[in-house]
């Protein structure tokens, strides 16, 4: 399981913003200013980091950073 630390961490790394300021009702697109390769990219990050797996229709209705949260912990 991951920590809540662990994924923002990753976040931090993929979008360049820091840790600190990232919130958890960040949104990937407005927020965070991730494009869809980005977002593609964060959720192939955590899947191999973590050994989860979100389907992809499941992917596509994460908006925010609590919901990405929550459905890695729900696996």
């Amino acid at each position: 399981m991951a920590t809540q630390q662990e994924i923002i961490g990753l976040i931090s790394e993929i979008t360049g913003v820091s840790q600190e300021e990232i919130k958890m009702t960040d949104e990937f697109k407005s927020d965070l200013k991730m494009d869809s390769i980005a977002i593609v990219d964060l959720i192939s990050s955590l899947e191999e980091d973590f050994d989860v797996i979100i389907e992809m229709e499941k992917a596509m209705t994460i908006k925010n950073v609590q919901q990405l949260i929550d459905e890695i912990n729900s696996n």
